[in-house]
């Protein structure tokens, strides 16, 4: 029997429309009624039906029963609580943010829900604001680095220039919900809270009242954060990287159950800040929830306990090169070492030179220099042992790239040193914009020092063209504050 696509959307959006709880892939055939000639074409539509089930964004899986239900079933009528914080009660406003984006279809966009205060049958309205880039991101933060940037990209054509970094000033321009005179009405304050009901999940209705501070309990707050860190963790080995944040928060709500679903609990943001081991990191190019234990497993190393105690920092090998002033991360120290791998040189002593030149470093005594030779020379050891040509072979020659950018400005910094110029006296803006691109370097490389990310042949090219981008921007800076500096001497 071959079946017609637009008849079987029709027919399983008809059964979807009527389902009221939880179904199987079975049942959903059961009643579309469709007769196959052979098992064969009965097994293939089965197969057919669980992927679009599978696929289907409206729709959360239970893996262990294999049983789906309707996310806007799932949601209807549960509620969820909001903390404002100082900033926004200060200036009557909410940001609608990341505070939404579980709780509703993903078409909706985060300035785009409905929010009607319950005793009241107009919803709030929105005010345009401009802030800085820097402080807005905590409310937008768990929508993932990418959905934040075309957020505010669809939220003011305007933001675009500013995130391209070709706009003066670091204001971007955005929506908030108007609350001032809820605040008022309930001498709102940090500590209180937004109780919200989920009345439409799919197009974004929300209605909300007010919890004063002294009505919700430290114990319960914490039990559910925990709670719902057991359920982000389930997620996480259930979909591993496959979901986008908001999908994961979403997720970790069905698989938590509707218990988790209380205006009693923690907010998201309250989550984010107090949870003890989810973080954000990022996974082939894009942000995710994860454990911390997944992504540091050896950041921090124990001291033997023959080293004597030093009277400088310790804690890390960044911690260490902070104190002694060597402008690098472990990320660009893990770099140099596989570089020194994929190179086949694999004396300790040439990987030392390289990244650290033949200057012995400031270090503030010899305690501290023998605790960060241990941590080299562990670290050394273990990538040297486990490094696998072969996995690295596409990754390699984009490493190498990054380095040479680094070693661009590493340079330049080493220059500016031996000439007794502070970074404080060059123009504050263009040193920020260095820092930034070191910042997207170090997050580049981390993710290629990883044994758990892969590149294929056809993102090679992008992520090159990408580096090659950042490393023009980098010198065009550098040469820029290069002039900065011989136009004050001469004016000296």
């Amino acid at each position: 029997m071959l079946v017609d696509s637009q008849k079987l959307d029709h027919d399983v959006n008809i059964f979807l429309n009527k389902s009221t709880g939880a179904f199987t892939a079975d049942r959903l055939i059961e009643s579309l009624a469709y007769k196959f000639d052979a098992a064969e074409e009965a097994e293939s539509f089965r197969s057919r039906i669980v992927r679009e089930l599978d696929g289907s964004n409206e729709l959360f899986k239970d893996m262990d029963k294999g049983e789906y239900l309707l996310k806007k079933s799932f949601f209807q009528d549960a509620e969820f609580c909001i903390t404002p914080d100082k900033h926004e009660i200060e200036h009557g406003i909410l940001f609608p943010g990341h505070r939404f984006s579980a709780f509703c279809s993903e078409e909706i966009f985060p300035s785009e829900v409905k929010f009607t205060e319950t005793d009241s049958k107009k919803k709030s309205s929105l005010k345009d604001v401009s802030e800085k880039l820097e402080d807005i991101i905590k409310y937008h933060v768990l929508l993932g680095s990418e959905q934040i940037f075309d957020f505010l990209i669809a939220e003011n054509q305007s933001n675009i220039k500013l995130l391209q970094g070709k706009a003066a000033g670091n204001q971007v321009k955005l929506k908030a919900f108007d609350l001032k005179d809820f605040y008022r009405s309930h001498d709102f304050e940090e500590g209180d809270a937004i109780a919200v009901k989920i009345l439409d999940w799919t197009k974004g209705l929300f209605n909300f009242s007010y919890i004063p501070g002294n009505n919700r309990k430290a114990a319960k707050v914490k039990q559910w954060i925990e709670k719902y860190s057991a359920a982000i963790d389930k997620t996480i080995d259930d979909y591993e990287s496959y979901l986008e944040i908001p999908d994961q928060l979403s997720t970790a709500f069905f698989i938590g159950g509707r218990e988790l679903l209380t205006a009693d609990g923690a907010s998201l943001d309250e989550f984010y800040r107090n949870n003890d081991h989810i973080e954000i990191s990022m996974d082939n190019g894009h942000t995710i929830l994860t454990r911390k234990s997944d992504t540091e497993p050896e950041e921090e190393l124990e001291v033997p306990e023959d080293i004597m105690i030093s009277q400088g920092k310790t804690a890390s090998i960044d911690e260490i090169l902070a104190e002694i002033g060597i402008p690098m991360k472990t990320a660009e120290v893990d770099a140099y070492m596989l570089d020194q791998c994929y190179r086949k040189e694999l004396e300790f002593v040439d990987f030392f030179s390289r990244c650290f030149g033949n200057e012995r470093l400031n270090f503030v005594d010899d305690a501290q220099e023998n605790v960060f030779m241990n941590y080299l020379e562990d670290r050394w050891e273990r990538f040297s042992e486990r490094y696998n040509r072969h996995a690295d072979e596409l990754k390699a020659p984009v490493r190498e790239k990054i380095l040479e950018t680094v070693e661009e400005r590493l340079e330049w910094l080493q220059f500016l040193n031996s000439i007794d110029v502070a970074a404080s006296q060059l123009p504050e803006k263009d040193m920020k914009k260095l820092a930034e691109i070191s910042l997207r370097l170090t997050t580049m490389l981390n993710m290629l020092n990883s044994d758990d990310y892969s590149i294929d042949e056809g993102e090679v090219e992008n992520v090159l063209d990408a580096v090659d981008k950042l490393a023009e921007t980098q010198t065009d800076l550098i040469s820029k504050m290069s002039s900065f500096m011989n136009v004050t001497n001469k004016k000296e």
